[in-house]
C-alpha cells in the first residue's frame, strides 16, 4: 500500500493566495465588485445583527424582519453597494431591483446556505428563551395570586371569627 502525503498547511496558504476572492461584474451600468467569500469574523457579524434585530426591545419575534435583513446584510457585507441608513428606503431598493439576485450569483452558496442555517439556529435558541422567560413570569405571577389569595382567605377568615 503507497503512502500518501499529508498536504501541508505552507501548500494549503499557497493554493488559498491564488484564489480570486472577489469577481467584478457590470450591473445595470455600474461596476459591482462582490467577494465570493467572507470572513469568520463578518459571517459572525451577519448572524448575530440578524438575529438580534429580528426581535422587539421585549422580546417579541418579527417574523418578517429575518428575511430582509439577511438581504441587507449579505448585500452590505459581500459588495461595495452601499445601502441607506434608513430601513423602509433600503427594504424598497432591495426588493425594487435585482441587485439581491446578482450578489447571490457570485457568492459561494456553501457559505451563504450556512449564513442562514446559523441565523435560523440563533433565532430558534433565542425565540425559546423568551419562551421560558415569558413561563418563568407567567410562574412568578401565578404564584404570587396564589399567595395573595391564601392571604386574603386567612384574612378573610379571622374576620368573619371576630
Amino acid at each position: 500500500m503507497a503512502k500518501t502525503n499529508k498536504i501541508t498547511v505552507n501548500q494549503l496558504k499557497k493554493v488559498a493566495k491564488e484564489f480570486e476572492n472577489e469577481t467584478k461584474v457590470e450591473w445595470n451600468g455600474l461596476n459591482l465588485v462582490v467577494k465570493k467569500q467572507v470572513s469568520l469574523q463578518e459571517v459572525s457579524n451577519i448572524v448575530t445583527y440578524v438575529s438580534v434585530a429580528s426581535f422587539t426591545p421585549n422580546g417579541e419575534y418579527i417574523s418578517y424582519a429575518a428575511d430582509f435583513l439577511t438581504k441587507q446584510q449579505i448585500i452590505k457585507t459581500f459588495s461595495n453597494v452601499e445601502l441607506p441608513e434608513d430601513l423602509t428606503e433600503t427594504y424598497e431598493l432591495i426588493y425594487k431591483t435585482d441587485i439581491f439576485g446578482e450578489i447571490l450569483e457570485h457568492i459561494d452558496r456553501n457559505q451563504y446556505i450556512e449564513i442562514c442555517d446559523a441565523i435560523d439556529d440563533k433565532i430558534e435558541v433565542m425565540n425559546g428563551l423568551n419562551k421560558a422567560q415569558v413561563e418563568h413570569q407567567i410562574n412568578d405571577l401565578v404564584n404570587i395570586i396564589s399567595n395573595l389569595t391564601s392571604d386574603m382567605s386567612k384574612i378573610q377568615s379571622n374576620i368573619t371569627e371576630e
